[in-house]
């Protein structure tokens, strides 16, 4: 089952750490420890369905397919290694620290579009999440070497829709098999807190992010 908390993107550490045990076998019960104020999707505005059209470049034939592949036009993979600490009783990947590593990613791609999250603040903006949906397939175990891949599925007038996977490759068969997966809804505000319109900037810098969502003929 899908696990829900509210956080703020801010919170995110620049790599994957968490002193927490506990059961593995489901998602948090309850929020993590929140960095500044929580936002609320509901404080949106009212045309924030309306999707904003963003370019994409077009994707080769040959680099969509196989296990995890993504259908964004740019592919963003972030890898992290599974530490000691962060297992649970069970030698299992701890549930909260998948949320945390697919924070990283998120983070890790607005660096790499050149959206930080500190560049972002001195222009007067902040991504914060409103919702998580996170899925849990299988567990990651100590040493395991994990690649967190991001794209964005949606961009809409003051808010995002981000799709997420955390992936595994098999070393003898070189398939990536896909150990959990989340879905991500966040906000655009002012440093006030206050929803706000995606930047026209803000939005050309995630395009090549975009993940196609046409069906096929």
């Amino acid at each position: 089952s899908a696990g829900v908390q509210l956080v703020q993107w801010a919170s995110a550490p620049a790599t994957s750490s968490t002193g927490s045990t506990g059961s593995g076998a489901g998602p948090p019960s309850g929020p993590s420890t929140p960095v500044g104020s929580k936002h609320s999707e509901n404080n949106s505005t009212a045309n924030d369905s309306v999707p904003v059209t963003v370019p994409r470049v077009p994707v080769p034939s040959d680099a969509v397919g196989g296990a995890g592949a993504s259908v964004a036009a740019v592919s963003h993979r972030h890898p992290v290694k599974v530490r000691f600490y962060e297992l649970d009783p069970y030698g299992h990947l701890n549930h909260s620290v998948y949320v945390q590593l697919f924070e990283t990613g998120r983070v890790e791609l607005l660096d790499e579009a050149g959206l930080g999250l500190h560049d972002l603040e001195g222009e007067g903006y902040r991504f914060v999440v409103s919702q998580i949906a996170t899925k849990f397939l299988a567990s990651a175990v100590g040493g395991d070497t994990l690649i967190v891949e991001t794209e964005v599925l949606e961009i809409r007038r003051a808010s995002s829709r981000w799709g997420q996977k955390i992936l595994r490759t098999d070393p003898g068969t070189g398939i990536e098999h896909v150990l959990a997966t989340q879905e991500v809804v966040a906000a655009v505000t002012g440093t006030n807190g206050r929803p706000t319109r995606f930047p026209a900037t803000m939005v050309d810098r995630l395009g090549p992010y975009l993940a196609d969502t046409t069906p096929d003929d």
